[in-house]
């Protein structure tokens, strides 16, 4: 649960412009950005949990922040070494959020490097994996600097496999969120209400898994019914619960009937 708080104050430290205050808040959980960057030690065994994940990322954003604001102590180096290790670990842990976030972060600070290349790798990649799933708060979250990634990318051809039609999605999805527009407070991926007013709909797939939670059934139950794998309807949870901003069952079930979309 500290991680996970930690990870918020970051995001709204840095969106109030008080990259001091998100350092404290990291420095707390074991952060150090005086001299050479360290980082918590990572848990021992092959994965991660989510919370941790999201914590380092937000570690990364902070770097990432300080190097655009001028900080040459930022060491984006340290931060692009342990993006990777974190992406290993994402990857192995099939914590798919996680591993996009830490990818355009990473795609941030290879930008700063100078290093183009290496920064619409990162890009490309991040679109080939949220395509799928229709993601697109991923890249809004970022601001600015993942708009940037994605114009150096727009430069060149498009990517194999991402579709001119999710991009365009993603783009106008920045220019929803621009500060002269009307959001209203709290409402986190959602604009207004149903299915069209998210920024990223639910799939098919996605609100018949929604159906059959509602419906109290548990993952196995879900797979039987839908002739998936357990990991599936857990991959497609994950989802849900990214798209209507909410972390357990009962609140996506009442985020959805919200939203009339049960």
């Amino acid at each position: 649960m500290r991680q996970e708080v930690t990870a918020q104050q970051v995001s709204v430290y840095l969106a109030q412009d008080r990259p001091a205050a998100a350092k404290l808040a990291l420095e707390a959980q074991g952060f150090s950005f005086e001299g050479r960057v360290s980082w918590p030690a990572f848990p021992p065994g092959e994965g991660i949990a989510p919370s941790f994940g999201r914590m380092c990322n937000a570690g990364l954003r902070l770097l990432g922040y300080l190097a655009d604001a001028g900080d040459r102590n930022a060491r984006l180096a340290c931060g692009v070494e342990l993006a990777g290790r974190l992406l290993v670990k994402a990857f192995h842990s099939q914590q798919l959020l996680v591993a996009m976030e830490t990818l355009l972060v990473r795609a941030q600070m290879q930008r700063a490097l100078g290093n183009l290349p290496a920064s619409r790798a990162d890009t490309t990649r991040t679109l080939q994996l949220a395509e799928p799933g229709g993601f697109i708060a991923v890249f809004v979250e970022q601001g600015g600097p993942a708009a940037q990634c994605l114009s150096d990318l727009l430069a060149q051809n498009l990517p194999e496999g991402v579709t001119p039609g999710y991009l365009r999605r993603i783009l106008e999805a920045f220019a929803a969120l621009r500060p002269s527009s009307t959001v209203p407070a709290g409402q986190g991926a959602r604009l207004e209400t149903g299915q069209d007013s998210l920024i990223e709909p639910l799939t098919g797939r996605e609100r018949e898994v929604l159906g059959c939670m509602a419906e109290g059934l548990k993952y196995k139950e879900i797979a039987a019914r839908l002739y998936i794998t357990h990991n599936t309807v857990r991959f497609h949870v994950k989802a849900i619960y990214a798209k209507l901003s909410v972390n357990n069952r009962t609140r996506a079930i009442a985020a959805a009937r919200e939203l009339h979309l049960l």
